[in-house]
């Protein structure tokens, strides 16, 4: 979509991007919610592939409700890492 104005020979195009990468933190617990309110917006704007990191935690597996949000949102790939 295109809008340009007249008087000023300004305008704006808008255009979904192909891929955007979220970020979902993890401490001792993850975090869905952040998982659903990235993911979700960019699915809704046309963004073809969505990528979720998220922390690598030693010892411990991905935090499964962050897992579960990433399906429901329509993530299409998870990375583990990063994380202190």
């Amino acid at each position: 979509e295109e809008r340009m104005d007249p008087a000023t020979g300004l305008g704006l195009r808008i255009a979904p991007v192909s891929t955007v990468g979220a970020y979902a933190p993890a401490s001792t617990v993850g975090y869905p919610s952040t998982v659903l309110m990235t993911a979700i917006p960019a699915k809704v704007a046309g963004v073809e592939s969505v990528v979720l990191a998220t922390p690598f935690r030693q010892g411990r597996p991905l935090d499964p409700p962050v897992l579960v949000a990433a399906r429901l949102s329509g993530v299409d790939r998870v990375f583990r890492m990063g994380g202190a």
